[in-house]
C-alpha cells in the first residue's frame, strides 16, 4: 500500500514537473533578457524574439507526429524562454516610451493580454471546442497573433530614453517623442527629455548606474532597497498561491463539489473574471495609485483565500450548494488579485530604476517570479496529496507575510518620475 502510495505520488511529481518546464524556461529567460536588454534596443529584442518562437512551434510538429514526448518537453522549455525574454522586455519598452501620467495604465495593457490568454486557453482547452486531444491546435494557434504582431512593429518607434541615454542621439529622441506625444509644442518635450537627462547629469547615477554591473544591484545602497523590494513584490505575486487557481482551476473545483458542467462552468467565468477585472484595473492605477491598489488587492485576496480555504476543506460531502460557495469566493480572489497584484509587479520595477540599472534588474525580478511560478506548479499535488485541503494555509501564511512587509517598504510611484523615485533611496 505504501509502494503504490508512493508510486502515485512519484507520478503527481513528474507530472507538475511536466507542467512547470515552461516556468523554469520563463526563469532562465528573463536572466538572459537582463543582458540583451540592456545592449540592444527593446524593440529590436522583443521583434527578435518574437521570430524566435518558430522553433518551439516546429519541435512540437515534430513531437507530435513522432510522439516522442522528450521534444514536447524541450519545446515547452525554449517557448519558456521565450516568454521570460517578452516578460522583461515588454514592460521596460512600455514603461519607456509612456507618459509619465499614464505609465502604469499602458504598462496594465500587457496584463489584460496575459488575461486574454488565460480565457483563450480555457476555451480552447475544453474537449467540446477542439476535441479530446486539442495541444498541437492550441500550440499553433498563438502564431497569428505573432505574425500580426512582427508586422506591426514596423510602425513601433525606438525607445526615446534608449536613444538619448544609451546612444547620445538628441534629435532622434526628440522626434519620438514627438510623434508618440502628437504634439509640435516643445516646451513639454523639452521637459521630458530633460527629465530623462537628469538620469545622467546626477554624479552618483552616472558613476555607480551608467555601467551596473549584476552585484552592484545588491552591493549599491540606492540600488539595493529598490531591488529587495522588487524581489518581495514578484515573491509575493507568486506566493499568494494565484497560479494554483489559474493552472488547476478545474481539479480543484471538482473537489469542491463542482464537477462536470458546473465545474467547467465555474472555470470559464473564472476566466472572464480575470479579464474584466484587468481591463477596470488599467483605469483604477492612475487614479488609486500603485500602492493602494496593491495592498487593497492582497487584503481582498487573504480574506476569500480563508473563506475558500474554510469551505474547501469542510465540504467533505462535495455538495453543489457549498462547492458554489467555494467557487464563489474564488472568483473574489480573482477580482481583488487582478485590481492590482496581477499587474503592478510587472511596471513598478521600471519605476524604481533608471535606464541602464533597469534591463538587469527587472531580469532578477522576473527570475524570480518565474522561479516561484514553477515552485508552486511543481509541489502544489504532492503537497495535496500529504495534507490536501491544508496546502492552501502555506499560501495564506506567504500572504500575510509578504503584506507586512510590503505594508512598510512599497513605495508610491504614481506620476513620480524616474529621477525622483531614485532619490528616494540615495
Amino acid at each position: 500500500m505504501d509502494a503504490l502510495a508512493d508510486s502515485f505520488l512519484f507520478i503527481n511529481l513528474i507530472w507538475a514537473l511536466g507542467t512547470s518546464i515552461y516556468f523554469f524556461g520563463g526563469a532562465f529567460g528573463a536572466l538572459i533578457a537582463g543582458s540583451t536588454i540592456d545592449k540592444y534596443d527593446r524593440k529590436k529584442v522583443v521583434f527578435v524574439n518574437s521570430g524566435m518562437i518558430v522553433i518551439p512551434f516546429a519541435i512540437m510538429v515534430v513531437a507530435f507526429f513522432s510522439g516522442v514526448t522528450l521534444l514536447f518537453i524541450i519545446a515547452r522549455f525554449l517557448l519558456g524562454i521565450i516568454s521570460g525574454i517578452f516578460s522583461c522586455a515588454v514592460p521596460i519598452y512600455l514603461a519607456e516610451i509612456s507618459p509619465t501620467g499614464l505609465r502604469g495604465a499602458v504598462c496594465s495593457w500587457y496584463t489584460v493580454m496575459y488575461a486574454f490568454g488565460v480565457i483563450a486557453a480555457i476555451a480552447c482547452g475544453h474537449p467540446d471546442t477542439l476535441g479530446d486531444d486539442p495541444w498541437i491546435i492550441m500550440m499553433m494557434l498563438p502564431i497569428a497573433p505573432i505574425v500580426v504582431q512582427m508586422i506591426l512593429m514596423r510602425w513601433c518607434p525606438i525607445s526615446p530614453r534608449f536613444l538619448l541615454i544609451k546612444q547620445s542621439k538628441y534629435d532622434a529622441a526628440l522626434k519620438v517623442l514627438k510623434w508618440l506625444r502628437h504634439t509640435e509644442v516643445m516646451d513639454p518635450l523639452e521637459k521630458e527629455l530633460e527629465e530623462i537627462s537628469t538620469e545622467l547629469e546626477d554624479y552618483f547615477l552616472y558613476r555607480a548606474v551608467r555601467y551596473v554591473q549584476w552585484n552592484q544591484l545588491f552591493k549599491m545602497r540606492y540600488m539595493r532597497k529598490p531591488m529587495l523590494i522588487s524581489i518581495m513584490i514578484m515573491c509575493a505575486q507568486q506566493l499568494c498561491g494565484i497560479n494554483v487557481f489559474l493552472l488547476y482551476s478545474s481539479a480543484i473545483f471538482e473537489e469542491a463539489g463542482l464537477p462536470g458542467f458546473y465545474g467547467d462552468l465555474s472555470t470559464v467565468i473564472l476566466g472572464i473574471v480575470f479579464f474584466v477585472t484587468s481591463i477596470i484595473s488599467m483605469f483604477l492605477i492612475e487614479i488609486a495609485g500603485r500602492r493602494m491598489l496593491m495592498l487593497y488587492g492582497y487584503v481582498g485576496s487573504f480574506i476569500f483565500s480563508v473563506g475558500h480555504y474554510l469551505t474547501y476543506l469542510y465540504n467533505s460531502t462535495r455538495h453543489e450548494c457549498i462547492g458554489a460557495v467555494t467557487a464563489l469566493f474564488m472568483w473574489f480572489y480573482i477580482i481583488h488579485y487582478a485590481l492590482g497584484p496581477s499587474s503592478i509587479p510587472w511596471f513598478i520595477v521600471s519605476e524604481m530604476f533608471n535606464q541602464s540599472s533597469r534591463p538587469k534588474a527587472m531580469a532578477v525580478a522576473a527570475c524570480c517570479n518565474w522561479f516561484l511560478n514553477s515552485l508552486v506548479a511543481i509541489t502544489f499535488w504532492p503537497i495535496n496529496t500529504n495534507i490536501q485541503a491544508h496546502v492552501f494555509l502555506i499560501y495564506l501564511f506567504c500572504q500575510m507575510v509578504l503584506f507586512i512587509l510590503l505594508l512598510k517598504y512599497l513605495p508610491e510611484t504614481m506620476n513620480k518620475s524616474i529621477t525622483e523615485v531614485t532619490k528616494l533611496y540615495m
